[in-house]
């Protein structure tokens, strides 16, 4: 037949009452009628502790059997026959109390077995927590440089460095001592060292020295590591540094030389600019002084030539051809007056042209 274990359990039964004293609401006949001045139930004061084992006491007496807080689980269910009760002059033999039913029995069975098993637990428990000593450390208080609030006292065993054990070590031998552990079992007289490690965010890590060392020396290792790296990364940076000053320092070295011939250049653009201005300005004004003259001449010629046409129509009858001698007079004229205009504004009279306003014919 299957084994209940937690039927009847009186274990279970007082955590449902310190469950259900946790509701306040639950208790509310104790908290209203157990407490009234007219009335009080006294199946509802508060027990004297000593009265209370007077009453268990009483109920074990009463109900030897079929209690199920009797003092059954002190008893050896093994036993047959009578006990022995010793007195002052002799022994005599009484007849053992009627057994438990089967039920009951079985119960009861799994119920010592189980308490049994937490109690065990429980010193086990006990024994650890006592064997223990809790050293707490912030993050913050571990430094790989400078004073620290925690140092590192020995390098740990490598344990790829260690030979191995041969199999046979470990077979047992009649006659061979147990092997003496390096480090010994913790106990309450011989405590372990227990790293808490506490975080920023305040979770808490656990750690036996011996790892917690182990792994504070290669967090040292590394961290020595990255320091001579970033000394040597510092270094070509500096060095990286200095060659590019320098090299800048050369270039504008050769800026500021090209800049001073860009300067040159531009002194020598520009005077040769005036150069040309004032020579352009003197060419023209050259050019203009010798198409006045010419102006003036051709003017001077066409006005004798005029007197000399009217004294010659005065004095006798000419035959002239007209249109000979007025058409190129014309022609000099209308060309003349459009040449100044574009001498004026800048123009200049070309060879072709001079000779062209030469010809002229007179009869």
């Amino acid at each position: 037949m299957a084994v209940n274990y937690y039927a009847d359990d009186r274990f279970i039964e007082v955590l449902k009452e310190q469950e259900r004293a946790k509701n306040p609401h639950r208790n509310f006949l104790k908290d209203t009628i157990a407490h009234d001045a007219k009335y009080q139930s006294p199946f509802r004061r508060n027990i004297n502790p000593n009265y209370l084992n007077y009453i268990r006491e009483h109920k074990n007496a009463k109900y030897t059997i079929t209690n199920p807080n009797s003092d059954f689980n002190k008893l050896n269910l093994n036993t047959v026959g009578y006990k022995t009760i010793p007195t002052d002059r002799k022994s005599r033999k009484i007849a053992k109390d009627i057994d438990f039913p089967r039920s009951l029995r079985e119960n009861e069975e799994a119920q010592t077995n189980f308490l049994n098993e937490l109690k065990t637990k429980e010193n086990n428990l006990k024994f650890l927590k006592d064997s223990q000593n809790l050293v707490y450390i912030d993050e913050d208080d571990i430094s790989y440089e400078g004073d620290s609030k925690y140092k590192i006292i020995e390098k740990p065993i490598n344990i790829y460095s260690v030979p191995k054990i041969p199999s046979y070590v470990f077979t047992k031998v009649p006659g061979n001592k147990k092997k003496e552990l390096k480090n010994s079992l913790a106990t309450p007289q011989n405590k372990e060292q227990v790293i808490v490690l506490r975080k920023k965010d305040g979770l808490l890590y656990y750690f036996s020295k011996e790892v917690f060392d182990n792994i504070q020396y290669e967090n040292k290792i590394h961290h020595d590591k990255l320091k001579k790296l970033n000394a040597k990364g510092d270094e070509r940076h500096a060095s990286k540094i200095n060659e590019y000053d320098t090299q800048v320092s050369n270039l504008n070295t050769k800026i500021d030389i090209e800049n001073e011939k860009i300067r040159k250049l531009n002194s020598k653009i520009s005077h040769f600019k005036d150069f040309s201005d004032f020579k352009s300005t003197k060419n023209y004004l050259f050019k203009m002084t010798e198409y006045n003259n010419t102006k003036t001449r051709l003017y001077g010629e066409i006005e004798a030539i005029k007197n000399q046409r009217n004294q010659l129509e005065q004095n006798q009858p000419v035959a002239v051809k007209p249109k000979k001698v007025d058409e190129p007079i014309n022609r000099r004229s209308k060309l003349y007056e459009i040449k100044t205009d574009d001498v004026e504004e800048g123009g200049n009279l070309s060879v072709k042209e001079e000779e062209e306003e030469e010809e002229f014919v007179v009869v």
